[in-house]
């Protein structure tokens, strides 16, 4: 019994290492979440500034957080296409990683349809398939060169949450 269960932690410890990330993939992961750890004591030694998210309620209460002012980044890049009636709640990222959050008061099909047409004018090719459909989410995928757009909408009431994230093609 006891080699039968070394023979099987000898086996997934293989294949996690011969499956597993590339050391570059390792790096590239290792210096993201340094820079995201960065960015994060940033934001919280500057939380009082205009701007900055607050949060509502009693000390100890996880309360309610809100933006007062929301803005695309200034290297967000222009082939990227926002939906122009998009509300945003939340940009984040660092030069070639970024993710927008925010809100559309329009459905799921007719934005989905809005970003199919303008990606692909923008030249990006749409790699989107049908995950997420089976509980009523939808995930659009847009591939340019070395990089990749991955947009999730969710309904929220009569609002569509969208998700838009901005990586390198790995």
């Amino acid at each position: 019994m006891k080699v039968a269960s070394i023979f099987g932690a000898c086996s997934i410890a293989f294949v996690l290492t011969a499956c597993g990330p590339s050391e570059s993939e390792q790096d590239l992961f290792a210096a993201e979440v340094a820079a995201l750890t960065e960015q994060a004591e940033q934001d919280d030694a500057a939380r009082n500034e205009p701007g900055a998210m607050t949060a509502a309620g009693e000390a100890g209460d996880p309360g309610v957080a809100a933006a007062t002012s929301v803005t695309v980044p200034e290297n967000f890049p222009g082939d990227v296409v926002l939906h122009p009636d998009m509300t945003l709640s939340s940009a984040t990222g660092m030069s070639d990683t970024m993710m927008l959050q925010g809100e559309v008061a329009d459905d799921m099909a007719a934005i989905t349809d809005f970003y199919q047409r303008q990606m692909e004018a923008q030249g990006w090719v749409d790699e989107s398939d049908a995950a997420g459909a089976d509980i009523g989410m939808r995930r659009l995928r847009f591939t340019q060169e070395d990089r990749v757009v991955d947009v999730t909408l969710t309904p929220r009431g009569d609002q569509t949450a969208i998700n838009l994230a901005l990586s390198p093609r790995l």
